[in-house]
């Protein structure tokens, strides 16, 4: 019996612990006296072999159709396969976990089954540590290294109450295994001393010992202080370590635990509030891993080392020794290697410690009244930790979860510092993206945070300011919201130019707006159009050498464009770079925008002829730049696809020259509008629309040059090039070829003008017959005016009798001046006196006397009257007592008339 006192000695017992020897039986499958057909067919050996090559699927298979005789080894053989599983990293993390929480089960099940199996000591060993150090890991490294939350604390409870349950009894019931070989008839003892049975009890119950100690400590993090068990458990550290003092005084170097259980003991002070004892205990693990030469040794041991200077900054903390707290946070901090794997954790790690001294100082500048120092450290606490996102932006998701995953659910969002409100919001949004069934819960409790802290944290918390706002406006995006989104992403561009963030702000804002303005019009109301004009002016001048600002410079200009800016439009195409995807376009809009930029000053500054010969002159220039870069782009293009655009391009640019030099009255220049146009149709194919605006040009050099039977012949060939757009465009010619005529019936019509008007006849005439086919949306302009268009041209072209048809129908359904005046006069023109007499009658004596419509009825009143034969003594008083009350009897145009009307029945009145 020597034999196992020795080795329970405890020197011997620090020795097994470090030395990681594990009972071969307890996370292996033995099975003992298998039956004669299993030692025959060799099952064990095929399941190991199945084992060994990793293929547990085909394992989990054979132990379904040939299960082992015992209850056992399926039970471990299952375990195995889920422990493979979980060790298998191409799997996902969750899927990982939830093998091991099978597997751990499966071993539970185990225990319970097999009470007296020789194996439960080991597996009961196992199951503890899988549960702690595989199981909680994430949990307790969590709560260790970070801080506690109620989360985490109500997750880890249920792990750690299943570890100390395990291990509990454990110590005791290795003692009485101890006394029952013990008391082994010695043939018995020492065949179990040959099998390695005793050693291998050695071995766990030196282990056991340790790993008890821990878990008792594991088991406290969960709990409240007010649980009974809370003190209880630290107490029982306190007093093993104490009652085997070896554990903490064995040289490192021969125990390989010292500095561990130095910095258990120094946790367990802390928490048991003894900060003395537990500042003695942390500091001894830091003097005793520095003595160590052992290089592989120390590497073995920095988790401990870096956990106890933490812990030694948070005892200080907690003992309000708040300089000695901050002289350890940067020792922490220099100990900190930047080639370690853990060194953004422990940066974030030093940041939350950092952030706790500040909240302590704010809380004692708090009950002493120091308002300022108060503020002013609760400031430098968030700092601490944002400021970490700003040195180095790997950090920033690792701080955002860190610090979101330490708020607790039941937090006001008002009682949160800025930079926690900001990491809740950036935690949520994370979330979000992977938890689809509370993504709309999250998202919109995103922005009700944002919407938080822009009304308290605004003024104090300034520099955070974009950043809530770039949240807010991914999360308006994940909500289908990109309106409200861009205003987001706009506000961080326009107003925080300098944020690093603020370059893809603008480009998002710029995308999302971008794609409803292109994709659907409709979607886009005048606000949107406007935020989508204001997105792109910020990305575009205010993050000028950006890629995307250069590659969206082209649609900023089309938007400029499109609102008649013409001049500053084509500055944005001047700056399109040569290698844009549109930048042949974009000299091509060069050309549209100077020609509309013409057009616009001629009609705002008509007697300017100066400036509009120069800006003719620059557009000509422009024009044969154009023609150079595209005729050469020509040349080199190989698909046909590109071939057709340029050549369309190059066929509108001449057209627009055309335009120019036929539309405006002071450039015209209709021959060589002709000229420029021949032979356009022939030199490649164009688009029917374009074709249609050749024509229209043509039309009108023909109307300038006088050649109107030129022009009347091409019409229908207008309109059947072009039956959609013709429409507005013979408007468009109706309307100059009528505008500064008189009034239908007034004033002499000589050749030129009888046929120009017979020509306007001719529009109007092919604008009606458009007009009946297409839908009242599609017209340029009323049916109505249509009509009255054809009835007045009808008119002019002296069409008497059409007119009357025409202006008849118009009249019952309308009672505008216009068109009783016409319908009269056609009625006149018809010498039809009578008729004409009454209509011209209500005209001039319902009218406001300074209406021409007025003057010109009451001059064919008294030409009715006179034609009728009516006495002329009336005639002429009803001109002399216009005369008196309206000296200039309507004007120059109508004046003359009523003199010679006047005359007329003056002689008729003494007999001539």
């Amino acid at each position: 019996m020597l034999h196992l006192q020795t080795v329970r000695t405890a020197l011997g017992l620090v020795f097994c612990i470090y030395s990681g020897a594990s009972p071969t039986w307890s996370a292996q499958t033995k099975e003992s006296d298998p039956p004669p057909e299993e030692v025959r067919l060799s099952a064990a050996q095929f399941r190991e072999g199945l084992k060994r090559r990793g293929l547990t699927v085909l394992l989990e298979q054979h132990l379904r159709e040939f299960p082992p005789s015992d209850a056992s080894t399926p039970l471990l053989l299952l375990r195995d396969i889920k422990l493979a599983e979980y060790a298998d990293t191409t799997r996902s993390m969750s899927g990982r976990l939830a093998s091991l929480r099978e597997g751990n089960g499966l071993l539970e099940e185990l225990i319970q089954k097999s009470p007296q199996d020789h194996r439960r000591f080991g597996w009961r060993f196992t199951l503890t540590h899988s549960l702690l150090y595989e199981e909680a890991e994430p949990l307790i490294n969590a709560i260790l290294y970070r801080g506690s939350t109620q989360r985490l604390r109500t997750e880890l409870a249920p792990i750690t109450s299943r570890a100390l349950a395990a291990i509990a009894s454990l110590p005791e019931e290795l003692t009485a295994e101890y006394d029952r070989i013990e008391s082994l008839p010695v043939s018995e003892f020492e065949a179990l001393e040959r099998s390695g049975y005793i050693q291998e009890l050695d071995l766990l119950e030196a282990r056991v010992g340790y790993l008890l100690l821990w878990t008792l400590y594991y088991d406290v993090l969960p709990r409240a202080p007010s649980d009974s068990a809370y003190a209880n458990q630290l107490s029982r550290i306190v007093e093993a370590t104490t009652k085997q003092p070896a554990l903490l005084s064995t040289s490192h170097g021969s125990s390989h635990i010292q500095v561990q259980a130095l910095l258990l003991v120094g946790m367990t002070h802390r928490l048991l509030k003894d900060y003395a004892k537990s500042r003695e205990h942390l500091e001894r693990a830091l003097q005793v891993a520095e003595r160590l030469n052992d290089s592989a040794e120390r590497q073995r041991i920095d988790w401990a080392v870096r956990l106890a200077r933490m812990e030694l900054t948070r005892n200080e903390i907690d003992d309000n020794r708040l300089d000695e707290a901050a002289g350890s946070l940067t020792k922490f901090r220099a100990s900190v290697d930047s080639h370690v794997a853990e060194f953004l954790e422990l940066q974030v790690e030093g940041a939350l410690l950092d952030r706790s001294i500040l909240r302590a100082r704010a809380q004692i500048a708090r009950h002493s009244g120091k308002s300022d120092d108060e503020t002013r450290f609760e400031w430098e606490s968030w700092q601490a930790l944002w400021r970490l996102t700003q040195e180095d932006p790997r950090h920033r998701a690792k701080v955002h979860s860190t610090v979101s995953n330490l708020i607790e659910d039941e937090t006001r969002l008002t009682d949160l510092d800025p930079f926690e409100l900001f990491c809740q919001m950036a935690g949520w949004l994370a979330r979000s993206d992977l938890q689809t069934e509370l993504q709309a819960t999250l998202i919109q409790k995103t922005i009700a945070a944002g919407e938080v802290f822009l009304t308290v944290h605004a003024k104090s918390a300034d520099a955070l300011i974009p950043e809530v706002r770039f949240l807010m406006g991914v999360a308006e995006t994940r909500r289908q919201r990109p309106l409200d989104a861009a205003r987001q992403f706009l506000i961080i561009a326009r107003e925080f130019p300098n944020f690093k963030e603020a370059p893809r702000a603008a480009e998002h804002a710029v995308q999302l707006l971008g794609d409803l303005y292109h994709g659907s019009p409709r979607r886009l109301n005048n606000e949107g159009t406007t935020l989508y004009r204001e997105a792109l002016h910020a990305l575009v001048t205010g993050f000028a050498d950006t890629k995307s600002a250069r590659y969206h410079r082209f649609f900023y200009a089309q938007l400029l464009e499109d609102a008649g800016e013409f001049d500053r439009a084509d500055a944005q195409y001047a700056s399109v770079d040569t290698d844009h995807e549109h930048f042949l376009q974009s000299r091509f809009a060069r050309i549209r925008c100077l020609a509309l930029a013409l057009h616009q000053h001629i009609r705002e500054h008509p007697s300017d002829n100066l400036t509009h010969q120069y800006k003719l002159d620059d557009f000509q220039t422009l024009q044969r730049e154009f023609t150079t870069l595209a005729t050469s782009e020509l040349l080199r293009a190989r698909d046909p696809q590109q071939t057709e655009v340029i050549q369309e391009l190059l066929a509108s640019a001449r057209v627009i020259h055309a335009e120019i030099l036929v539309l405006l009255p002071e450039v015209d220049r209709s021959i060589q509008a002709l000229e420029t146009l021949d032979p356009l149709e022939t030199t490649a194919p164009i688009s029917k629309t374009l074709l249609g605006r050749v024509w229209r040009v043509r039309i009108l050099a023909y109307e300038r040059l006088g050649k109107l039977e030129e022009a009347t012949l091409a019409l229908p060939t207008y309109v059947s090039i072009d039956p959609h757009g013709s429409g507005a465009t013979l408007q468009s010619l109706y309307t100059t070829m009528s505008s500064g005529s008189d009034l239908p019936g007034i004033g002499e019509v000589d050749a030129t003008k009888k046929q120009k008007a017979e020509t306007a006849l001719i529009i109007a005439d092919q604008l009606s017959q458009w007009a009946a086919q297409k839908p009242d949306d599609q017209l340029p302009v009323s049916r109505l005016l249509l009509s009255a268009q054809l009835a007045e041209s009808s008119l002019r072209a002296s069409k008497f009798l059409k007119a009357r048809e025409i202006y008849e129908a118009l009249a019952s359904t309308t009672s505008d001046p216009r068109i009783q005046l016409g319908y009269a006069e056609s009625l006149f023109r018809l010498d039809r006196f009578e008729e004409a007499l009454k209509q011209f009658n209500r005209l001039a004596t319902t009218l406001e006397p300074n209406d021409p419509i007025r003057w010109q009825a009451l001059l064919r009143d008294l030409q009715c009257r006179s034609a009728l034969q009516h006495p002329p003594d009336g005639i002429i008083k009803v001109i002399e007592q216009q005369r008196t009350l309206f000296p200039g009897l309507g004007g120059p145009k109508f004046s003359s008339r009523f003199q010679q009307l006047l005359r007329e029945n003056e002689q008729r009145k003494s007999g001539g």
